[in-house]
């Protein structure tokens, strides 16, 4: 519990990564994959969406299909419905607060998913600054701006900041996390924050954490495909472009 400016006491929010692929950068672009993860990686959801049909193949991108793997028929065939997407968003994440490494482009394609839901939703990118910045950066929601501001606070400089990408990229590789999937990339961004509190540890106590935190990705993402599989959602690789 934390106390608010009247001394009532408030109940902390849990802090959510979230990661959205889409089918480009261009303004008719569409999201085709959405995951978040909780920032402890207790908790994760990860879908691929179906195409609604004002999203049609001239909004699809193939160099951005280079980049996420996806394919427009596929997902037209095994996504997720638009408005089942959004309705499991705004249960879960309701309370929640949300950080992502692109707060503009990832808000624009839940606005437009949310959109082709035709409901609203139920939680916003919101000013991230209650369990790590306390407030500053302007109020905090983009990730990169966290990350800076933590390794700010431990007192490292260009040395300290250069060990904490070793670190992310390291326990990225370890887990076998692959960039542009939305689930690895929201753990990827778990990833990055839980760096910051191992290098945070003395030595001693560094290699244990490191472990820990790639048992903890391997036993979620295991938890996210078993409820992919309870819902009756394909898994990724049925909307992802066949292999020649």
């Amino acid at each position: 519990m934390e106390s608010d400016h009247d001394g009532q006491a408030a109940v902390t929010r849990p802090l959510v990564l979230l990661d959205v692929e889409a089918s480009g950068l261009h303004p008719t672009s569409f999201p085709t994959e959405i995951a978040w993860v909780t920032a402890d990686l207790s908790v994760g959801f990860s879908a691929c969406i179906r195409p609604i049909a004002a999203w049609t193949w001239l909004d699809w991108n193939l160099e951005a299909e280079k980049v996420h793997g996806l394919d427009f028929s596929a997902l037209q065939r095994h996504g997720e419905d638009v408005q089942a997407v959004a309705a499991a968003l705004n249960v879960a994440l309701a309370d929640a607060e949300i950080m992502t490494d692109s707060p503009s482009k990832d808000g624009i394609w839940l606005r437009t998913l949310f959109d082709a839901a035709g409901v609203p939703p139920t939680f916003l990118l919101v000013p991230f600054n209650a369990q790590f910045a306390a407030g500053r950066c302007g109020g905090i929601y983009d990730l990169d701006c966290a990350i800076t501001v933590l390794l700010r606070d431990l007192g490292g400089g260009l040395e300290l900041a250069d060990a904490h990408e070793a670190l992310a990229q390291q326990l990225g590789t370890e887990c076998g996390l692959v960039q542009h999937r939305a689930l690895d990339d929201a753990l990827l961004h778990a990833i990055r924050l839980l760096a910051v509190e191992v290098l945070a540890l003395p030595p001693a106590e560094r290699p244990g954490a490191h472990q820990d935190i790639v048992s903890r990705v391997a036993a979620l993402r295991q938890s996210v495909f078993a409820d992919q599989a309870g819902r009756g959602a394909k898994p990724r690789a049925a909307c992802e472009v066949a292999r020649r």
